[in-house]
């Protein structure tokens, strides 16, 4: 991996900085479609962090000499939106330079139920009166945290994804669109998330 280095979907920042330990602060730029994650990176651990969506990357033509995409991203699009995604990894990185694609590659059904109650938690309107059951006061405790609602919300949606799972043909598929080679695939089958590196050609 080559700096300076563009961190798609970095959240709070927590594994960027692991990164900006290693290469140095600035180093690193992270962007995150979610304001209040982007704002905490910069507040927590110091980092260039930016908001923005990831099929329009507010970073220039090959400024970046590596690139990540971490899960969460490409698993909330559709095909097109992936190869948008993809295009503008290609576009801010340096030609032939390494592109990481992270995706999560299984989930538990037990994430599912989660989700499910996160949306219940957003969507809650029964009345005061009414007791809320204690895993839903435990997602007030984390907006509490974060002393903001609505992007705990959006936090804890990417955390814990609903829908199927995206196949390998699907992402293959989508490189393939953007124009982009595979280079090598590096599977976690303890945590089901794979790794591919791809190389744009310009």
């Amino acid at each position: 991996m080559e700096p300076p280095i563009l961190y798609v979907g970095g959240g709070r920042g927590t594994l960027p900085a692991v990164l900006a330990g290693r290469f140095g602060k600035e180093a690193v730029v992270v962007v995150d479609a979610a304001v209040a994650m982007a704002s905490r990176a910069r507040d927590e651990f110091a980092l260039m962090s930016l908001a923005g969506d990831a099929r329009s990357l507010p970073i220039g033509d090959r400024s970046a000499g590596s690139s990540v995409c971490a899960t969460g991203v490409l698993e909330y699009c559709d095909h097109e939106s992936r190869v948008a995604v993809l295009r503008e990894l290609a576009r801010t990185t340096h030609v032939r330079s390494p592109i990481f694609v992270s995706v999560v590659t299984s989930r538990s059904p037990a994430l599912g139920v989660a989700a499910s109650a996160v949306d219940t938690w957003w969507q809650w309107a029964e009345p005061a009166s009414t007791p809320k059951p204690a895993h839903l006061l435990a997602f007030d405790a984390v907006a509490a945290e974060m002393g903001d609602r609505a992007a705990t919300y959006e936090l804890l949606k990417r955390a814990l994804p609903l829908g199927r799972d995206l196949t390998e043909q699907e992402l293959v598929a989508s490189f393939a669109t953007a124009r982009l080679e595979i280079v090598s695939l590096d599977r976690d089958g303890r945590q089901s998330i794979a790794t591919w590196l791809l190389r744009s050609h310009g």
